[in-house]
């Protein structure tokens, strides 16, 4: 179990991948603490036992089972770190033993082996210094739970190691003791003194652990929060860019992706422009009677599936889909998109759609014309839609219709004579609904 549960739960849109992602580098530095603090166990315990055999002290079997143990119990937890037998709790305890274990040095540890030093000059001779590792090793787990653990039974401990030492003296010497205006004499009578114990020191040194491990602490709480910000601050992006994928997907379904991605880009709209367009309105033929004897939801299905591969059509001859129109679609070639040869574009578009889909169960009647065009955007400040305007737009629409009274499923106006319509039909000019002048 990891210390993260105690922090403020996150968000829910990125909580499991930060607790993941953050557990992960508690255990990757815990094992390096707990490697290094290991390493200067295993090291110390080669020092003690060179002593011991160079030497020879009388005294050192319990040092080396101590320090046997400290490290023996640092590579079991080595390997237990990440694993199913891992728990919360054991790097606490090991931390602790480690401080009681540094403790009980200064109690333990003889000074010299020549004439006897009051064991209470331990803490002045070897200085707080020694627990201070302890401490830092706690900042490489991540965890500042950990760390304010550390600093606390370091300040108890040190504490306790005094009270032990200067139990049994029965005369001491304390800063008191140098009274108002010292002279050099009073600090040599008193410091000096085997008897001086220092408490007020004692006191500063155990302040001065509770205030180290506390700006370790505020400091490995601030890296966490920085780094749970910056996978806030990941999610969000993903959570963006799924948006905006989503809205360009939207948005492209209901006008043209080209302008769609232009609004997602910031950009400024498409102005209001007019240029010579082929126009392409398809209808599909006998529809009525194909929605009246299907179930709804298989029209609905059928016709998509239809009007979604005749719109690619268009989009592959450069072509944008304007608008669906019920069971039909308009389409514009060469505005708003720039097209080299509109006229051919739209011919090559309208013969890929009755060739590539005539095995569909549809059939469709389609009507091209060719001239000015003004494309822009209409609607309110809350709802806008893109469209055209212009006659090629009425009469591309009108040939469709008028198709079927000419028994023809395809019709084009005069301005598509230009390019080769080998085995078309002249139909001659007609007089078409709404069209002022024969077409």
């Amino acid at each position: 179990m990891s210390d993260t549960a105690a922090e403020a739960e996150p968000p829910p849109d990125f909580h499991l991948d930060a607790r993941a992602r953050l557990e992960a580098s508690e255990r990757a530095g815990l094992k390096i603490a707990i490697a290094l603090r290991t390493a200067v166990a295993g090291a110390a315990l080669a020092w003690y036992t060179a002593i011991d055999v160079f030497y020879a002290f009388d005294d050192s079997q319990g040092g080396l089972v101590a320090l046997l143990t400290l490290t023996l119990i640092g590579f079991a937890h080595y390997r237990v770190i990440g694993t199913r037998w891992d728990r919360w709790w054991i790097k606490y305890a090991v931390t602790t033993v480690d401080i009681l274990c540094i403790c009980a040095a200064y109690v333990l540890v003889p000074l010299t082996g020549g004439e006897v030093i009051p064991q209470h000059m331990s803490q002045r001779i070897w200085g707080v210094q020694l627990l201070f590792p302890t401490i830092a090793l706690a900042g490489l787990s991540l965890s500042w739970q950990l760390v304010a653990w550390a600093g606390a039974v370091a300040a108890a401990g040190w504490i306790g190691v005094f009270l032990i030492l200067i139990s049994d003296m029965t005369e001491t010497l304390s800063w008191a003791d140098l009274g108002i205006n010292p002279t050099i004499a009073d600090y040599e009578r008193v410091f000096l003194s085997v008897d001086f114990i220092g408490n007020g020191t004692r006191v500063v040194e155990a302040m001065s652990i509770l205030g180290v491990a506390a700006i370790l602490a505020v400091t490995v709480y601030r890296a966490r929060q920085v780094f749970l910000a910056q996978v806030r601050a990941e999610r969000k992006q993903e959570s963006e860019r799924r948006k905006r994928i989503f809205a360009s997907d939207t948005l492209a379904r209901f006008i043209p992706a080209t302008v769609a991605q232009r609004m997602l880009d910031g950009r400024a709209e498409p102005p209001v422009q007019e240029r010579d367009t082929a126009i392409m309105i398809l209808d599909i033929e006998s529809f009525s009677s194909f929605a009246a004897e299907h179930d709804p939801k298989q029209v609905i299905e059928s016709l998509d599936e239809y009007l979604s591969a005749a719109s690619e059509i268009v989009g592959d001859h450069g072509g944008v889909t304007i608008s669906f129109t019920g069971d039909g679609l308009l389409a514009t070639f060469n505005n708003p998109v720039e097209v080299q040869d509109p006229v051919r574009a739209a011919l090559d578009a309208a013969h890929a759609i009755r060739r590539d889909l005539s095995g569909s169960r549809f059939a469709c009647r389609i009507g091209l014309a060719y001239g000015p065009v003004v494309s822009g955007r209409i609607g309110s400040s809350s709802r806008q839609a893109f469209t055209v305007y212009g006659e090629a737009v009425n009469i591309a629409a009108r040939l469709q219709d008028h198709g079927k009274s000419a028994g023809a499923s395809f019709l084009v106006d005069r301005n598509f004579t230009q390019i080769d319509l080998t085995d078309w039909r002249a139909l001659g000019e007609v007089e078409l609904r709404g069209i002022g002048t024969p077409v």
